[in-house]
């Protein structure tokens, strides 16, 4: 399921709306998963329909929320790496820092909100580009349906496509 088998079950869980018909029919999962994983927590509030109000505002609230976590698992290793590309030392436990604030955040936000912590600004700027780079190469555009026919498969790889190819459910990349 995507990249992270553990956030991919909570987001299941919580976003119990997000049914077996909803699923086949929309790309809501996907979005959501893009969403969440580019912006970080603060991104499920565009997805409110699909999740119980005040388990939402829980989530969202809480550092010690399954889907906190499940995030954290997720960026770790993403962010722990750019962030010794980019020659940041782990001072204070910065590189927690940094990661809870793109959980929280996301990408941009997120390393927006700790600039003043990284010295030298070079770091920084040198941050911000691994960054950028990195988002080019994970950005894949959101499946959709094409006419009422069936999919094309743009990650044959995958866990996600090989479960729906056995439904006859395809997915092309646009």
């Amino acid at each position: 399921m995507k990249d992270c088998a553990i956030l991919s079950i909570v987001l299941q869980l919580l976003f119990d709306c997000i049914d077996d018909s909803c699923f086949r029919k929309t790309n809501v999962f996907d979005n959501l998963w893009f969403a969440i994983t580019h912006d970080g927590l603060n991104a499920i509030s565009e997805y409110s329909n699909y999740i119980v109000k005040d388990v939402m505002n829980e989530k969202m609230s809480k550092k010690q929320s399954a889907l906190f976590q499940a995030l954290r698992e997720y960026y770790h290793p993403i962010v722990f790496s750019l962030l010794k590309q980019s020659n940041i030392a782990d001072e204070q436990n910065f590189y927690d820092l940094a990661l809870n604030s793109v959980v929280e955040h996301g990408w941009v936000e997120g390393i927006t909100s700790i600039r003043e912590k990284i010295k030298p600004m070079s770091s920084y700027m040198a941050l911000l580009q691994n960054i950028q780079f990195f988002l080019r190469q994970e950005t894949t555009p959101s499946c959709v349906k094409v006419n009422s026919t069936p999919f094309v498969d743009i990650h044959s790889e995958s866990t996600f496509n090989d479960r729906h190819k056995e439904q006859g459910n395809h997915y092309i990349r646009i």
